[in-house]
């Protein structure tokens, strides 16, 4: 398949997603809410805010520009990421499909007696089959009991892979009105989702992730590692353009 205009595309991309993501990831504000302390009470958070502005800001720098000679270490920002993200897109005539992971991996959500019931018991369960069967996981998944332990794991694994599909189904599933009276730990589950999705989200959906700040459970055990994992995703995405425009992909 040929891949036309890839550098010009790429540089578009570079420019207005990712120059967009970026800007939108250093927002104070939302910073504030991700880690959890208002600037005005704490001098650390100011710090802290601080530095995770110059990273992007470094990151950003390294985008694929005409001209470029930064260089991308990953080492430099390290204490950036709590855990590095596992690269992966695809190319068509469309532009770019980001397929970063985080922590997630299809390969448990495909695991036999874990699996959603709608795809079998057999040994072989696709990518495929998962991605075709998506409507009935859904309206499956909305039945579930919140008080079990089944729907957490979900939420946390299967969800956010749902989420980059289907974003408008993971935001009604994170939505503590959708399950009605729920126990006090469930909104711990819902952070921890949220850190997952928020992830995935930052893969083709990013300017999404503002609409989950102001949601109830952003404030968690988990809070603190949402902007690392977000960042880990931008980070690979630039890394992922700066090698295609180094090295573009072969016309078939």
């Amino acid at each position: 398949m040929a891949f036309r205009g890839t550098g010009r595309c790429l540089l578009w991309h570079s420019e207005r997603h990712g120059g967009r993501c970026l800007q939108g990831f250093g927002q104070s504000n939302s910073f504030k809410l991700f880690v959890g302390a208002p600037l005005e009470e704490q001098q650390e958070t100011f710090h802290l805010l601080s530095s995770w502005q110059v990273a992007i800001t470094r990151v950003g720098d390294a985008l694929p520009l005409p001209g470029d000679t930064t260089t991308l270490d990953r080492a430099e920002f390290k204490d950036f990421m709590f855990c590095e993200g596992t690269p992966g897109h695809s190319l068509s005539a469309e532009g770019i499909r980001w397929k970063i992971g985080m922590f997630c991996d299809m390969s448990i959500t495909l695991l036999k007696g874990y699996r959603p019931p709608c795809l079998g018991e057999d040994d072989e369960v696709t990518e495929a089959d998962f991605w075709a069967a998506i409507p009935q996981i859904e309206a499956w998944l909305l039945t579930l009991d919140p008080s079990d332990s089944y729907l957490s794991n979900l939420l946390c694994m299967t969800l956010p892979f749902i989420a980059d599909t289907d974003p408008v189904f993971a935001k009604k599933a994170l939505d503590l009105n959708t399950w009605g009276e729920t126990h006090p730990w469930f909104e711990h589950v819902v952070n921890n989702a949220l850190l997952h999705v928020l992830a995935s989200l930052a893969n083709n959906h990013f300017m999404l992730i503002r609409d989950y700040l102001n949601h109830p459970c952003l404030m968690g055990r988990y809070t603190r590692l949402m902007p690392h994992y977000i960042f880990a995703v931008l980070f690979e995405k630039v890394g992922i353009l700066r090698q295609l425009v180094q090295e573009p992909p072969k016309a078939n």
